[in-house]
Formats: structure tokens, C-alpha cells, sequence
């Protein structure tokens, strides 16, 4: 199995849907679809995505995939925006429930509290209404990063 061009499949598929839920034989055809003929067997996809090696390299390819408190599969995007003002108008949205992730907006519902960490401030204060996946806690910090930058660039101006 050639594993770079199935990581390369993987963060297609994350760019594609930006934040997708569901059970692995799901992801698995979506992946089998996306590589053609070139697609390895199901089981060997399955062996393939359930390791915790592939789950932290994948992460090179600003793309995260972990299996959630409700036993279902999350491939969710890190790519972060290049543009300052995209970032800010992210920053400034906040979601819609206090059991959703900032970053890629997955509802936890009923496992918010072991699945989402609060954001926390230069202070090291929670974020009122801001919660995280460990996963997606460090794209959120470049954006906000950026955007800190970008506005520190244009006092000094």
C-alpha cells in the first residue's frame, strides 16, 4: 500500500468536507472512491486507518482523524487561512451551543465534557463560550496568532 498517496487521499477528502463525522466503513469507501484503482483492500484500509501512527502522521498533512467518545470517526481539516481578515471574521463567529468546537463546529452533545477543552486566554483564563478539540486546538491558535500579528502590524503603521 502506498501510504503517502493514501494520506494525500485523506487530506482531499478532509479539504473536501472540512469537518466530517460518521463510522469508519464510510470514510474507508469515500477514500476507495477517491483513489480509484488504485485503492488498496478494505481491510487493509481499515487495519491502516485504526493505528495511531498513521492518526499522528496524518497531522503533517494539517488533516486529523481520531475516533470520538461516541465511537464514531472524525476527519477534520487544519488547515488554517492565509488571509487575516477570513481569520478574524472565524474568530469573531462564535457557534451555536456551548458543546460545539470552535474550530470545525461538531456538536458533542451529551460528551462536550470529556471531548472539548475550554480555550484559555494569555492569562491562562477560560474563553467564555470557546471550547476545543485537543485535535483542533492548535490551527484556532495560529489563526488567532495571525490575526494578533496582522493587528500588531497595522498599529505600528
Amino acid at each position: 500500500m502506498d501510504e503517502a498517496k493514501v494520506y494525500a487521499h485523506l487530506q482531499k477528502i478532509a479539504v473536501q468536507f472540512n469537518a466530517w463525522r460518521g463510522r469508519l466503513p464510510a470514510l474507508i469507501e469515500f477514500l476507495r472512491f477517491s483513489m480509484g484503482a488504485d485503492a488498496p483492500e478494505t481491510a487493509a484500509l481499515d487495519h491502516f486507518l485504526r493505528k495511531e501512527s498513521t492518526q499522528r502522521e496524518l497531522v503533517k498533512f494539517e488533516v486529523a482523524l481520531w475516533r470520538g467518545p461516541d465511537k464514531s470517526y472524525r476527519l477534520i481539516s487544519l488547515a488554517v487561512t492565509g488571509d487575516p481578515e477570513v481569520a478574524r471574521r472565524r474568530l469573531a463567529h462564535k457557534p451555536t451551543s456551548a458543546t460545539q468546537c470552535s474550530w470545525c463546529h461538531q456538536d458533542e452533545k451529551s460528551f462536550a465534557p470529556v471531548a472539548l477543552r475550554p480555550e484559555l486566554n494569555i492569562f491562562r483564563n477560560p474563553v467564555p463560550c470557546r471550547f476545543l478539540h485537543p485535535q483542533c486546538a492548535h490551527s484556532w491558535e495560529l489563526m488567532r496568532r495571525m490575526v494578533e500579528r496582522d493587528d500588531l502590524t497595522a498599529r505600528n503603521n
